[in-house]
């Protein structure tokens, strides 16, 4: 068995060192723990003698509580990797360090984990919920608004499911987040196993988590334990290798994990069991996890073997990031940490709070699209590094600030001189400084100006008027010593001091100007200053011009000839009464003058343009001008640092680290380092890399609001016409100076014209007219990068309802059709009288003018034979009554006034008893009571032909049948009217014709009213008239 033990160790060791030989090529990786060896052999080194695995004996919570017998076995078997001790660096600079805390609307200040969502939105969970920032706000979720969230200790969200979170949340289990709406899924039965340190989600969209006593899956809504082998302790993270492996990190080693079999093999992490465990890992952007470990020291595994381990100084090291620029970031007892991956580390760099951080300990470390990094603070709440190229030296009351030849910069302090350069190596993080204290100085005498010459020598004056000459020799540290050249005086005080580009040094002393080289005495110019002043500045252009400004107005020139020789000194007008405080011109032979109050000016070679604060200065008093790389023109203001392009003078980028700072010197050094002096320090910004990580801020529409009510929204929505006042809220998401990011928007439909940016995260727009609209709104970041999609909105405003297409065609139609009514009704009227004029007609011919006929007939007769007077009168006088009668009825039917079938049964019944008391006729007439009858009026046709024909049934009986009594019943029931006439008189035989026609008539008008006329006769036997109607409206 110790045979056996043994081999298996040597050959544990050969594999171990072929894969180390292998220089980290991914494939051997691969084949060597996935496929080509089996791991049985592996696995046995780690077994105790009666062949139990040991691992299994280690205690998840408690990995120190390992027997004796254990440890040995694992000491004799693998040699512990050799510990690098790293030196510390503490770097005497500032970092841009922002803190939000519950006063920024933070839902707590001990943050415990961070993430940034696809979307682009910080999530942070602390111990008291769950916010959510976008750069302007924090939505927060707790227990407080019904969320069923506490402490929460890991956030993750799903790459198959975007929008799905998950929350581990302390002893209460999983949370799944989407939509504002949170599913509690619990782990285990008991607190402790409600512990969820890590979450990763395979390549098939399956869920994993590392908990405190085992590794679990999600699989039909349940969290499932992976029965192995082996037993784990707390797993700390959970990294992939490959679509089948994960890495497992658990308290004391790491494990190799095939999803595919559930088999797990060992990548030991040699640590010392005895007092040692993990704290967390993570993995880098190379594929290499880097684990910290309670001593304080840092584990890199790399391809699979744990090869190397780092040593900074102080208990518990916890691993963070990877920031994307060589540098893994960790955070010990003391400050965070920020290490160099390479191969050859020496040093790490500790930030504290003298570096500007709040406090010491942190939890949770994120690196965010833009480059940003986030750090959770144990009390202090969340930590936000927005600029990890940017670096401040504070500094008390600087005076100037040169670059040299070598691309240091010297920074003149009232006694003494600083020095800062860059390493050659990568490792250090930030510029090295020196102080070099000056010989043959007084200390009484304070330095007031600086510049460098041509020839790479310092030039300092004191406010006595000295001067001394530094040459610049450099040092094995990589810093420089400083040789006095040269050292003489000059009488009164010296106000602005150049070297031109031969070496020329021009003075501005009181009221005088002087120029020489080397020495006062050698080849020596003075001018005279016009009006006895003093001159703040002065600048040689390369043209062998000498500009020089006053403190107080105005801008003079001075040509010189080779022979030094000088013109006329010619006054600028344009400057007359304009304070000018730098000058510079560039490569293309512009002249730059910046002024105090004015802003910039660029003379050009055929106009003046004038930049000022309307056009995107940060002040109007320039104090610096540089031009650096890449056309780059560097202005020092008096609120910042920015820059223009030579090419592009009408855009203005702001460098936000610097803004607010009073900038009075300003430079770019050959790598890409821009620097700004102000009276609280020297700033440093990696301009290069900065703009490197330039990213389209993502913008999305958060809620809108329709007059004053918050409604959800679709593309597509349809508005009511009186929903025309619409406020929209919208976030564009930028990390990198949030409070810089401004928005531009679109209304119309085809609009492509853009507004001015503005500040504001919202739009209101009253009083939209009906019709189609698409809302567009984009984001621009600080530097000016804008949105790649804007978010949309398309949504409609419906018209009123007498605007609308449909209600117009119907009101066309109505209109239409009423117009066709009236004319139908018009022309049914015109037919109406048309049809009673022939009724009338037809009436007047067959009655009136029969009667008349007769009774002219008669009188003829009377006139001519008066012995036939008497009987023939009485037949005019009867035909007179009958006409008189039938023009009553006739003007009756032509009356307006409407009748109902009651009022005509009555005036029926009125005229009846009139003719049978004038004939002696004994008369029945039976009415139904009148609340029996209908009380719709008759139309005046149905009025006429029902009068007509009952007065001709009553005038024939009344006439023609000889009777002596007539009976008239009326009968009304369900809408039928039952009208009889029946008369004792001498009837007729209906078969024989007679000359009458009004029988013919009766028929005629009961089938136009549309009821059923009987008569009934017999010779002898009286005639009977039955008249069936049913009535209507």
């Amino acid at each position: 068995m110790i045979i056996t033990d043994h081999l298996r160790i040597i050959i544990f060791a050969f594999l171990v060192a072929g894969v180390m030989l292998t220089d980290g090529k991914s494939n051997i990786r691969f084949d060597y723990f996935a496929e080509e060896l089996s791991y049985t052999s592996v696995n046995s080194i780690f077994q105790s003698r009666n062949g139990v695995n040991t691992l299994n004996k280690i205690d998840s919570d408690t990995p120190a509580n390992i027997s004796a017998d254990i440890r040995e076995n694992i000491h004799i078997r693998v040699d512990r990797i050799k510990t690098k001790k790293l030196d510390l660096i503490e770097p005497k600079v500032l970092l841009p360090f922002r803190t939000y805390t519950i006063k920024d609307g933070l839902v707590g200040n001990r943050v415990r984990a961070l993430m940034q969502d696809s979307k682009g939105f910080i999530w942070i969970g602390t111990t008291e919920g769950l916010s959510v920032y976008d750069g302007t706000n924090f939505q927060n979720y707790s227990k407080a608004n019904g969320f069923p969230v506490g402490t929460v200790l890991s956030i993750y969200e799903s790459g198959n499911q975007p929008g799905n979170i998950w929350l581990s949340v302390a002893g209460e289990g999983v949370v799944r987040f989407s939509d504002d709406t949170a599913v509690v899924y619990k782990i285990g039965t008991e607190n402790y196993q409600n512990y969820v340190f890590c979450f990763y989600e395979d390549p098939s969209g399956t869920l994993w988590c590392g908990t405190r006593y085992g590794l679990f899956y999600f699989a039909d809504g349940n969290f499932n334990k992976i029965n192995t082998n082996l037993k784990f302790e707390s797993v700390k993270n959970i990294f992939t290798v490959s679509d089948s492996l994960m890495v497992i990190v658990s308290d004391v080693d790491c494990y190799l994990f095939n999803r595919n079999n559930n088999q797990t093999k060992l990548i030991p992490l040699h640590l010392d069991l005895t007092k040692d465990y993990t704290i967390d890992a993570i993995i880098d952007d190379d594929g290499d996890i880097w684990i910290g470990i309670v001593d304080g020291s840092l584990v890199r595994v790399h391809n699979l073997v744990a090869d190397a381990s780092y040593k900074i100084g102080n208990n518990y090291m916890q691993p963070g990031l990877d920031d994307g620029e060589g540098f893994i970031w960790a955070a010990d007892v003391i400050g965070l940490l920020r290490i160099a991956k390479s191969s050859d580390i020496k040093q790490a760099t500790l930030y504290t709070p003298a570096n500007g951080l709040p406090h010491e300990s942190y939890w949770a470390m994120l690196k965010d699209r833009e480059g940003n990094l986030w750090f959770g603070n144990n009390s202090n709440g969340l930590i936000k590094l927005e600029n990890q190229f940017f670096y401040h030296f504070p500094l008390e009351n600087p005076k100037n600030a040169v670059i040299d030849q070598q691309n240091h910069i010297w920074v003149a302090m009232p006694n003494h001189l600083i020095e800062y350069w860059r390493e050659s190596k990568g490792d250090y993080p930030v510029l090295r400084d020196k102080i070099h204290d000056l010989k043959n100085f007084d200390r009484n005498d304070k330095i007031s100006l600086m510049t460098i010459d041509y020839n790479n020598r310092l030039i300092i004056t004191t406010n006595d008027g000295t001067i001394q000459r530094l040459e610049i020799q450099p040092s094995a540290d990589g810093g420089s010593f400083l040789k006095v050249n040269q050292s003489f005086a000059l009488p009164g005080k010296n106000y602005a001091v150049q070297s031109d580009h031969r070496n020329r040094l021009w003075v501005a002393q009181e009221e005088n100007i002087l120029s020489f080289i080397d020495s006062p005495t050698n080849d020596r110019i003075k001018v005279s200053i016009p009006n006895r002043q003093n001159a703040h500045t002065i600048y040689r252009s390369p043209d062998s011009t000498v500009w020089f400004s006053l403190f107080e107005n105005g801008l003079y020139s001075l040509k010189f000839t080779s022979s030094n020789d000088s013109q006329p000194i010619l006054e600028s007008k344009t400057f007359k009464d304009i304070h000018v405080r730098s000058i510079l011109q560039t490569r293309n032979g512009e002249l730059l003058i910046g002024t105090s109050g004015n802003g910039l000016f660029i003379l050009q070679s055929d106009r003046i343009k004038n930049i000022t604060t309307t056009d995107g200065l940060l002040s109007n008093t320039i104090w610096d001008i540089y031009e650096g790389n890449d056309d780059n023109i560097w202005l020092a203001t008096s609120h910042g640092l920015c820059y223009l392009k030579s090419a592009q003078i009408n855009t203005i980028h702001t460098i936000f680290p610097m803004y607010g700072r009073w900038i009075f010197k300003c430079g770019e050094l050959t790598d890409g380092l821009v620097w700004g002096l102000s009276p609280d320090g020297l700033t440093i910004y990696d301009y290069k890399k900065d703009i490197r990580q330039e990213v389209a801020p993502p913008i999305y529409i958060r809620s809108v609001s329709i007059n004053g009510n918050q409604v959800p929204f679709y593309d597509g929505m349809e508005l009511t016409y009186d929903m025309s006042n619409c406020e929209i809220n919208y976030v564009g998401i930028s990390y990198k100076g949030e409070r810089a990011v401004r928005y531009q928007y679109t209304i119309g439909e085809n609009d492509t014209t853009w507004s001015q940016p503005l500040e504001h995260s919202r739009v209101t727009m009253a009083a939209l007219k009906p019709g189609r609209y698409t809302f567009r709104v984009r984001a621009i970041n600080q530097n000016g990068v804008v949105s790649l999609e804007p978010a949309t909105w398309e949504f409609t405003i419906l018209p009123p309802l007498w605007q609308r297409w449909w209600f117009t065609a119907i009101v066309v139609i109505f209109i239409g059709l009423m117009v066709y009514l009236i004319y139908r009704y018009r022309v049914n009227k015109i037919l109406e009288m048309e049809h009673l004029r022939r009724h009338l007609a037809s009436d007047l011919h067959d009655e009136l003018a029969t009667n008349l006929s007769s009774i002219a007939m008669f009188s003829n007769i009377v006139q001519e034979n008066p012995q036939q007077q008497s009987g023939l009168l009485g037949r005019i006088t009867t035909l007179a009554k009958e006409s008189v009668d039938a023009v009553r009825d006739i003007i009756w039917t032509l009356d307006t006034k409407q009748e109902t079938i009651g009022s005509l049964l009555t005036r029926l019944h009125d005229i009846t008893v009139i003719n049978c008391r004038a004939r002696d006729f004994q008369l029945k007439f039976d009415l139904p009571p009148k609340d029996s009858l209908p009380s719709f009026y008759l139309e005046p046709e149905t009025n006429k032909n029902l009068w007509l024909l009952l007065k001709e049934a009553v005038n024939n009986a009344c006439k023609h049948s000889g009777c002596s009594e007539i009976l008239i019943e009326t009968t009304h029931r369900s809408g039928l009217l039952d009208i009889r006439v029946k008369d004792n008189g001498n009837g007729f035989d209906r078969a024989t014709k007679t000359n009458g026609k009004g029988l013919e008539t009766m028929k005629m008008r009961a089938e136009e009213l549309g009821g059923k006329l009987e008569i009934n006769s017999q010779v002898g036997n009286g005639t009977e008239i039955l008249f069936q109607w049913k009535m209507k409206k």
